[in-house]
């Protein structure tokens, strides 16, 4: 069995086991009530709960087996899967490379750049799905990140954004032990946010201040109301922003794992700062191994 599944059958195991011992507490006490000694109440308690323990977790593992299963084959077709999309994609992206170093023509250089643009979005998605099939089955893995190159790597996928709002990064590097998709993907939801509800002419400020990184914008704002039903999935304080409204649910199911309090500050028509605190999962110096 993977970690993952260990630990389910032992916390179904531990289930169980308080719930032996509860309804052994209860016999106990209906036998005291009868007059048996403390010592046959002693042993009748021992007598059952070992039978007990072993019991439960047979049935556990019995019962969880098919979902571990299930999940054994999800795993195998996601990676199948893009593993068998990946070779396609690689070779639009090399021939694509190949045709824009012999084009001269700026509309043919355009095109291809568009093409290349397109393959690594695709590449991406395909990324995300790999990464949320790990997360469900509990195979996603947590390693040494610098907080500041991530972000930098982050921002570069913005440049080409329709809106153009500038995004400026500040701060000292910052080195952490997490889950480095999960943080990608947090960073990228608070970053899209920041941009797609500014203003035309404004600006996202995203700063690395000690353990804290704050990614604040001079946009449209919240009302209090709204920041209550933030996290939300599905919930959209605008509904006339394109998306799904799960960027932020998503956001909160990684600082939840990670133990990062992440609190919004927000004011209508006056902006948004986003705080998340990595002082759980700071990593003190530079040169640690993870």
């Amino acid at each position: 069995m993977r970690k993952g599944e260990k630990e389910l059958v032992a916390q179904s195991t531990a289930l169980f086991l308080i719930a032996i011992l509860l309804l052994n507490f209860l016999i106990l006490q209906l036998l005291g009530f009868f007059g048996f000694t403390p010592e046959v109440l002693v042993m009748a308690m021992a007598a059952t709960t070992i039978p007990a323990l072993f019991l439960g977790y047979s049935i556990a593992r019995h019962t969880l087996r098919r979902s571990f299963a299930t999940n054994e084959r999800l795993s195998e077709l996601v990676k199948k899967t893009l593993h068998e999309l990946n070779v396609p994609v690689a070779t639009i992206r090399g021939n694509t490379q190949l045709l824009k170093r012999k084009a001269s023509d700026p509309g043919s250089l355009e095109r291809l750049e568009r093409i290349l643009k397109a393959t690594d979005a695709l590449l991406e998605q395909y990324e995300e799905v790999e990464y949320a099939v790990k997360q469900e089955i509990r195979e996603v893995t947590r390693e040494k990140v610098e907080l500041g190159g991530l972000l930098q790597q982050r921002i570069e996928l913005f440049k080409g954004h329709p809106s153009r709002i500038p995004i400026i990064q500040k701060g000292e590097p910052l080195y952490l032990f997490v889950d480095q998709r999960g943080l990608a993907t947090c960073l990228d939801n608070l970053l899209s946010n920041a941009v797609k509800y500014n203003r035309s002419e404004g600006q996202v400020t995203a700063e690395i201040r000690q353990e804290h990184l704050l990614i604040q914008d001079n946009g449209i704002g919240m009302t209090p109301e709204e920041v209550v039903y933030i996290y939300d999935r599905y919930y959209q304080a605008d509904r006339t922003q394109k998306g799904m409204g799960i960027g932020l649910s998503l956001v909160k199911r990684f600082c939840d794992e990670h133990r990062v309090p992440i609190t919004i500050h927000s004011e209508k028509d006056q902006g948004t700062t986003v705080e998340l605190d990595f002082s759980a999962c700071r990593i003190q110096g530079q040169n640690l191994h993870n």
